[in-house]
């Protein structure tokens, strides 16, 4: 990091390339952070949705959950 530094404060072509290649790892993996945040949003919704129209059936996969993946009684 303090090579980085050095080598911006010194104005060379090289540390401003790895700077704006850092930048723009950083936003591809905004975007791609953004898309599975709408996703996810999406999919508590629906379980939301699912919860409010069939109770059952969530009380069946709580069950299932309990039971199989936690070996609680």
């Amino acid at each position: 990091m303090e090579m980085l530094k050095d080598a911006l404060m010194s104005n060379n072509i090289l540390g401003y390339v790895i700077v704006l290649l850092m930048i723009v790892l950083v936003m591809k993996f905004l975007k791609n952070a953004g898309k599975s945040f709408v996703i996810l949003i999406v999919v508590l919704f629906l379980f939301f949705a699912l919860a409010k129209f069939s109770p059952d059936l969530i009380t069946s996969l709580n069950d299932f959950i309990r039971g199989g993946w936690l070996a609680e009684e």
